[in-house]
């Protein structure tokens, strides 16, 4: 094996049960914790692992691997900063038949590593250190996590090649669906011009696909050392999600993903991390699904993902099938209160710093002035916003595919005008120009599927800026003013009235509620607008208006 971080990834979790943390699944609060700690200068996607030694799991001391050393940190001591190159000998120390601990030898100390027998086991670190000390020539420090927008060209471009042979094997066409996922994938992962015109070009050439055993050879063969696993997860999610798009949501009957899992080469406890990871993703889309319900959600997906040893960060590689690019999903975790997790800084691109700061503020009175309801939202609303900027980036490099192809087309047809007699070049022409017509209406196609997503998802997106049910009486405090009149019959409009009936003990009470319309999801950017100029959401119109209304009952 020639990198050393491969090396350390799959060896190291043989040092302990539950206090061995892998990255990228080293939890951020412990990883800051332990960097400071342990007095490590580096680039914090360059550490591998973290063996956890403290009683109450702070991640103060312990052991930390890099690509270029081993840092012990004992209790209440000075870190040792101890380099692989550097190390002769390392030998475990038995007491009774029972490893106790482990002493490193190096060319200027020795260093004996006590009171860590409990949390590891000493013999596999034994083995470890000297096989790294003896048969490795190069130690380097390396990112444990790289998106796949960062990777080679050429790379992208087996990987897009695998999905495009996907979808004609499955029914021997692209759909417009297909497209747009294809479309939206690219936008993400930033290809370069030339590339996107060679992925453009070979979507609609069903007669000179690539084999895919070739396209996977490419792929692997431009895999950055010690990302080999994360790539393959990656590219099953997508994969699965473009069939989960067009097709069953049943595995079993994917052919394509069945017919190569020995090229994918992942286990089926990454598969099943998959599925959950999509419909964790899908449901970001659903009316009822509340900030509260999204950070469950994905702590749930985070712990089912360790406990099987699948690196999340392999799931959002490419980012959210939804629409958020890598760092866009890292932002997004963030603010959820679960930075790190991918692997990647939370702080890079994506949805940005500002929201990492105070979303749900006046959280003690909120409930007073009924902003409870659309503050459950607002961690949604962000990302829902980010997924609106990367559909809207996608559709504008439609555009310009369109602009291409039709210069294409005219082209083409130019030549036609001027051959009569060859009918063998008429022949080849004609082919490129039905070619041509159908990648035109491909793309169009495309478009459209991602207009009716980009609209569906600003009116999801504004809705979460109205109110579910109107609270009627605090309506009409608000627009009691003569200039804020109008507004209460058009807020009222967008509104139906329900009866529900609401059992307490065994008295039942007929109760009329006033439910928003959701069929008017296209106007829900004029209501959300109305609420905001009344000041439904706003802290000193709302109390203001309440009180004049408290007192306004008084005296009339």
């Amino acid at each position: 094996m020639s990198n050393i971080n491969i090396y350390l990834r799959e060896e190291l979790p043989k040092l302990s049960e539950k206090d061995i943390y892998i990255a990228p699944n080293i939890p951020e609060k412990k990883l800051n914790k332990a960097i400071k700690s342990f007095k490590y200068d580096g680039n914090p996607e360059n550490i591998i692992a973290l063996l956890d030694t403290t009683l109450l799991g702070s991640g103060a001391d312990g052991l930390m691997f890099t690509g270029e050393k081993v840092i012990f940190k004992p209790g209440y001591l000075d870190p040792h900063h101890i380099k692989y190159e550097d190390i002769t000998d390392v030998r475990v120390e038995f007491v009774k038949s029972k490893a106790e601990s482990v002493t490193i030898v190096t060319k200027n100390e020795k260093i004996k590593l006590q009171y860590i027998s409990s949390y590891c086991n000493l013999v596999e670190l034994e083995k470890v250190l000297k096989y790294v000390s003896q048969e490795f020539e190069e130690y380097t420090e390396q990112r444990q996590v790289v998106p796949l927008e960062e990777m080679d060209e050429k790379l992208k471009l087996a990987y897009l090649k695998i999905i495009i042979n996907m979808t004609y094997e499955n029914d021997q066409i692209i759909d417009k669906k297909e497209m747009a996922e294809i479309f939206l994938l690219m936008n993400r992962l930033g290809l370069k011009q030339e590339t996107r015109f060679e992925i453009r070009s070979y979507m609609f050439a069903p007669d000179e696909l690539q084999e895919t055993s070739i396209l996977f050879d490419e792929l692997n063969k431009n895999i950055i050392d010690g990302q080999s696993n994360t790539v393959h997860i990656s590219l099953a999610k997508d994969l699965i999600n473009i069939h989960f798009a067009t097709q069953s949501r049943d595995l079993e009957k994917f052919e394509f993903l069945q017919k190569n899992r020995n090229l994918l080469n992942i286990k089926d406890s990454d598969l099943n991390i998959i599925v959950l990871a999509l419909e964790t993703d899908y449901k970001l889309l659903e009316e009822d699904f509340t900030d509260d319900k999204m950070t469950a959600a994905f702590k749930e997906l985070s712990a089912k993902a360790a406990a099987v040893g699948t690196p999340l960060a392999a799931i959002y590689l490419s980012g959210s099938v939804i629409g958020m690019s890598a760092a866009g999903m890292t932002s997004g975790l963030a603010m959820l209160g679960m930075g790190g997790i991918l692997g990647l800084s939370s702080m890079a691109t994506g949805i940005g710093v500002a929201i990492l700061i105070g979303v749900g503020a006046y959280a003690g009175i909120k409930k007073i002035t009924g902003t409870d309801e659309v503050s459950n939202y607002k961690r949604k609303e962000l990302m829902l916003n980010e997924v609106i900027k990367q559909t809207q980036d996608t559709i504008s490099t439609i555009v310009n595919d369109i602009n291409y192809v039709t210069s294409k087309l005219n082209t083409t047809i130019s030549q036609i005008t001027k051959l009569t007699d060859n009918q063998n070049a008429l022949k080849n022409l004609n082919r490129e120009l039905l070619q041509q017509i159908a990648m035109l209406k491909g793309i169009s196609g495309a478009a459209e599927i991602l207009n009716i997503k980009v609209h569906d998802t600003k009116g999801e997106s504004n809705k979460l800026k109205c109110p579910k049910v109107l609270d009627l009486s605090k309506l009409e405090a608000l627009t009691s003013e003569p200039t804020k009149k109008q507004f209460h019959d058009f807020i009222l409009s967008f509104y139906i009235e329900k009866e529900t009936r609401d059992v307490n003990n065994s008295d039942t009470q007929v109760i009329t509620k006033w439910v928003i319309n959701p069929s008017r999801k296209a106007e829900f950017a004029q209501l959300a607008d109305a609420f905001e100029v009344i000041g439904y959401f706003n802290i000193s119109d709302v109390i203001a208006s309440k009180t004049k209304q408290a007192l306004s009952g008084l005296f009339s």
